[in-house]
């Protein structure tokens, strides 16, 4: 249970053409709306941000149509996507989703703290065994 309540639902963007757009949907096709936008350029700086429409919508005219840019949708409520937009040479419409889990600063440490806490009570059950075992 505590899994599931990490990773959640599987968010995902879905290339919309021939713009620069993408519908942001959950892993059962739900839309995601009105979630947070970041656009980043290929460095990690916030070049823009904007929120999706009521169906999950997001479109965005790159102001350099050759430069590969970053899009981050997050929910508001823990679940997110990222996209990776890197137009090939010869089109510059062309798209290469990179769909990951973006995990968040609170997530990282909630897991640290399980697999610390979960390890030192082995380990103590391991220990305490060990010495009734000896008595």
């Amino acid at each position: 249970m505590l899994w599931m309540m990490l990773v959640g639902h599987l968010v995902r963007a879905i290339p919309l053409s021939p713009v620069l757009g993408y519908q942001v949907v959950y892993g059962d096709g739900t839309p995601v709306s009105y979630a947070y936008v970041e656009i980043l350029d290929s460095t990690g700086n916030r070049v823009d941000s904007a929120i999706t429409d009521s169906l999950g919508r997001f479109l965005w005219i790159p102001p350099d149509a050759h430069a590969r840019y970053t899009l981050r949708f997050l929910d508001g409520t823990g679940h997110g996507a990222r996209v990776v937009y890197h137009p090939t040479a010869s089109d510059t419409t062309a798209r290469t989703p990179s769909e990951t889990h973006t995990w968040f600063l609170w997530q990282k440490l909630l897991i640290g703290w399980a697999v610390f806490w979960g390890s030192a009570g082995t380990w103590f059950y391991w220990r305490g065994r060990s010495t009734n075992a000896h008595s």
